[in-house]
């Protein structure tokens, strides 16, 4: 059960269909956001960066470019508590 001051955010790592799958996933589990991410390559897990979508659960989208991991991270909580 969600509490009142809790933000739920989950991760999708998807190969096809990032955004339809990501979206499917953020209202199945009742999150608030979820960030996805293209693993389509396979070299994602092996790399210093990343390339994230936010989706918001009011269709909001924040595309982040490519990161190191660590400042993905940052932003990724800077727009999830703003």
């Amino acid at each position: 059960e969600k509490k009142k001051q809790q933000i739920l955010v989950g991760f999708a790592a998807e190969s096809r269909d990032i955004g339809h799958h990501a979206l499917e996933k953020l209202k199945r589990k009742n999150l608030d956001f979820i960030a996805a991410n293209d693993i389509s390559d396979g070299k994602v897990f092996s790399k210093e960066t990343n390339s994230v979508v936010l989706y918001g659960k009011n269709a909001e989208k924040t595309v982040f470019g490519e990161l190191s991991k660590e400042e993905t991270a940052h932003r990724l909580l800077d727009e999830v508590v703003k």
